[in-house]
């Protein structure tokens, strides 16, 4: 079994979780590489190629599709299926196939130009807004606006004009003031709740570290399971739900089956990691495509 663990030459051995699964993997007999995706590889070689952290990919969005796209072209086993990475990156695909959802999506409005944005903010209403591309990862370019404040329209602008600069569209919500108590985020293997934690957007201006949940609310676990269902997640290796409690009922705020941080290396207290289980969900998951069975690979 040969697996690589895709990164890019700016995340080259700098993601603890990358080198700690690789490890992981080692030990568990099953031989693992941390490869750039911007290399020249013979991808065939690999067993199963998993997204881990290309986290700049936004950069070279339109590189870095034209490589998932050559891959699924060559029938090279992708986590997850290129198709379905395709439309997790891109925001707007994310957000319309979300739409029938039995839990909604956090009210988001797409925008084509400056001015646009600028009505859209004043259409919803709210004191404090948050614009974002809708081809990021890692909160860049995402930032809150408070709308009475002096400058407001000003600041607007060179945000909405830096984020359609970079060639993406505006995303335009309110902004959820829960959200400095961190969001939940599940982690499913196979469709199956491994382990979750409170993460803290980079929206807040400060880095703060994701904080393990050891027990799990119901209402986050219903939720996280009935996302998992309309998503036919059991034929997905892994999914990431961050989800917030908004106007009285939890909503989505993403749903990550990119490249996601799995917060592997977390303390869970648990006699079986979650990257042990990670370990064995790949393994499970390079049979089921030697077998012929569903999967999200190819």
């Amino acid at each position: 079994m040969n697996i690589a663990l895709i990164t890019s030459k700016k995340w080259y051995m700098r993601s603890r979780g990358d080198i700690s699964l690789k490890e992981a993997l080692l030990q568990a007999g099953i031989h693992a590489q941390i490869c750039n995706w911007e290399d020249d590889v013979l991808w065939e070689d690999f067993d199963l190629l998993i997204l881990c952290s290309p986290w700049d990919y936004y950069d070279h969005f339109t590189d870095f599709q034209n490589w998932l796209t050559d891959l699924k072209a060559r029938g090279v086993s992708v986590a997850n299926g290129v198709d379905a990475i395709q439309s997790n990156i891109d925001k707007v695909c994310q957000i319309e196939n979300l739409s029938g959802s039995p839990v909604p999506f956090v009210p988001s409005r797409i925008c084509h130009s400056t001015q646009q944005a600028y009505m859209m903010c004043m259409e919803m209403g709210q004191p404090q807004v948050v614009l974002k591309p809708t081809k990021s990862a890692s909160g860049h370019n995402t930032f809150a606006l408070h709308c009475g404040q002096d400058g407001f329209q000003k600041k607007l602008q060179a945000i909405a004009e830096n984020i359609l600069e970079a060639g993406a569209d505006i995303i335009v919500q309110p902004f959820i003031h829960s959200i400095n108590d961190g969001e939940y985020s599940l982690v499913y293997f196979h469709g199956q709740f491994s382990h979750g934690v409170i993460r803290y957007p980079g929206v807040l201006g400060k880095k703060k570290e994701a904080v393990p949940v050891r027990m799990i609310e119901p209402k986050w676990l219903n939720a996280g399971n009935a996302v998992c269902s309309f998503l036919q997640a059991d034929k997905l290796l892994y999914c990431r739900m961050d989800m917030i409690e908004y106007n009285n009922q939890i909503e989505i705020m993403e749903i990550e089956i990119a490249e996601p941080d799995l917060y592997l290396n977390l303390d869970y207290g648990e006699t079986v990691s979650p990257r042990e289980r990670f370990v064995q969900e790949i393994v499970r998951e390079v049979f089921r495509n030697e077998n012929g069975c569903i999967c999200g690979g190819k």
